[in-house]
């Protein structure tokens, strides 16, 4: 038989769908494809093949190999779009990206090496996934801490204190609140004792304390009372104390003669009595 324009040497594939299996005759067999009738000489034997499906079959331009068109109900051995490689005796799938298996049957699970951070979600697609974040981040992978601060979250100069979908505020001494939008007024809490009267500052206060009282909050006696007129002195001045009395025993030759009690002092004291002059001669006396 002598060979005609459309025999070429090629492969003869088995393929799914028709009856029986169609193996591979010789590589020095010639091949003929008309419509769905395959003829072959075979060791100088004609063979006429008839396949039982409608299919139509044909040559590849340099007649090296052939392709088939499936109808309706009939399809390729690789699934999801993957590529059928001819092999001897039988036949490999290249996968397109995203599946794999003999036949491409499988969908790669992008999900299962967990690549989502900060507990997201992970949701698998075709030969990608998506990460669903949680409230507070973001970024492909959800690997980002969303910075909720921001110069005017806190007032009066408070430190934002950033947080996961959230912030606090650090207040200076004087405020207070959320976001640190209250003064606080120290004198409040009442501070200030027998009497004293308190002046409110910025983290702090001030006690006007009464006569007789002193101490940052008024709550201690007063140990003397200033002089309020002048007095000279030209003589010795002698002085006891014994526990709460201040007595003068002797006062001499005074330069203008005046009543006793422009003259001293009567105070009362604990342990320590400071006598203050308006002439500018103070004493102490333990």
């Amino acid at each position: 038989m002598s060979a005609s324009p459309i025999l070429a040497k090629t492969v003869v594939h088995a393929w799914t769908g028709i009856t029986g299996t169609l193996a591979r005759a010789s590589l020095d067999s010639e091949v003929a494809f008309i419509g769905n009738v395959i003829l072959t000489l075979l060791q100088n034997v004609l063979l006429l093949l008839l396949l039982d499906f409608l299919g139509v079959c044909r040559p590849t331009p340099d007649y090296s190999s052939y392709s088939c068109r499936c109808p309706a109900g009939w399809q390729d051995p690789c699934l999801n779009g993957g590529s059928c490689v001819d092999n001897v005796g039988g036949f490999a799938c290249e996968c397109r990206p995203g599946f794999q298996g003999g036949r491409c049957e499988t969908e790669i699970d992008e999900c299962a090496s967990q690549p989502c951070w900060n507990g997201a979600n992970c949701r698998d697609y075709v030969n990608s996934f998506v990460c669903e974040c949680r409230a507070g981040f973001d970024g492909f992978l959800c690997e980002h801490n969303i910075q909720e601060c921001t110069e005017s979250s806190c007032l009066n100069n408070g430190t934002c204190i950033d947080d996961i979908n959230t912030f606090s505020c650090r207040c200076r001494p004087g405020f207070y609140g959320t976001f640190c939008e209250y003064e606080q007024n120290e004198c409040d809490s009442q501070p200030c004792k027998n009497g004293g009267t308190c002046a409110d500052g910025l983290g702090t206060y001030r006690c006007t304390c009464p006569v007789g009282y002193n101490g940052q909050n008024c709550q201690a006696r007063a140990m003397f009372d200033h002089l309020t007129r002048e007095t000279r002195v030209e003589t010795f001045i002698q002085l006891f104390t014994h526990l709460f009395t201040v007595l003068f025993l002797e006062l001499c030759q005074l330069v203008q003669p005046r009543a006793l009690s422009q003259r001293g002092l009567l105070l009362a004291d604990r342990n320590l009595l400071d006598l203050s002059l308006s002439n500018g001669m103070d004493r102490t006396l333990l």
